[in-house]
């Protein structure tokens, strides 16, 4: 009498999860695999980890997990099941994985009025009210950039600055009276891409 292994089959997964905080990305994989053509019951296979493009992309137990501070990108992890009365009785398959940037907001600031014969080396912060997947931003996670810097009244004369190492916005003494504008983005350490302005 010959006995036969029933059919078994791992079926592709596809999640997705925030890069800054990870998470899960794809709960229980086993949900569409089938053995005998019917769900598969967990009781009835082992699920093993085969390989994964990115180390921060994981498998625990039967939940694709990602990292947090994982770069924003498609990974791809395979994993097998395997019939536990027929261990050699497997089927292989993939779990494609987006990995998306966290939203980034640079918002507009305001200062004065200033006094441009004094001047004032730290009228305030550019970055202290941007933000990073809805937390404020820090120079530890960003980048800060000048993109068009203060017009000066006329040619030579002091323009306000602003710092980008810093995020400190100063005006220099001497500097005439006037409304100033500096042009500035962010850009996320984690994904440089990733910035507001989106330039």
């Amino acid at each position: 009498m010959t006995v036969s292994a029933a059919s078994i089959l791992a079926v592709a997964d596809a999640g997705s999860v925030n890069g800054y905080t990870g998470g899960t990305a794809v709960t229980n994989v086993l949900s569409n695999d089938l053995l005998n053509g019917a769900p598969v019951n967990t009781a009835s296979v082992t699920t093993t980890f085969v390989s994964s493009t990115n180390p921060n992309v994981t498998l625990s137990g039967t939940n694709v997990l990602v990292a947090a501070g994982t770069p924003a990108g498609t990974y791809y992890l395979d994993y097998r099941i395997c019939e536990i009365i027929n261990p050699t009785n497997c089927s292989t398959t993939t779990v494609t994985v987006t990995v998306t940037a966290a939203p980034i907001i640079a918002n507009d600031d305001s200062y004065g009025p200033v006094n441009g014969f004094s001047g004032n080396p730290s009228v305030g912060n550019a970055l202290s009210n941007d933000l990073l997947n809805g937390a404020p931003a820090s120079l530890s996670q960003v980048t800060m950039s000048v993109l068009t810097p203060a017009t000066p009244a006329y040619l030579g004369a002091p323009v306000p600055v602003l710092t980008p190492a810093t995020g400190v916005v100063g005006v220099p003494s001497g500097t005439p009276a006037g409304t100033y504008t500096i042009y500035y983005k962010i850009c996320e350490d984690l994904n440089p891409t990733n910035c507001d302005p989106a330039t």
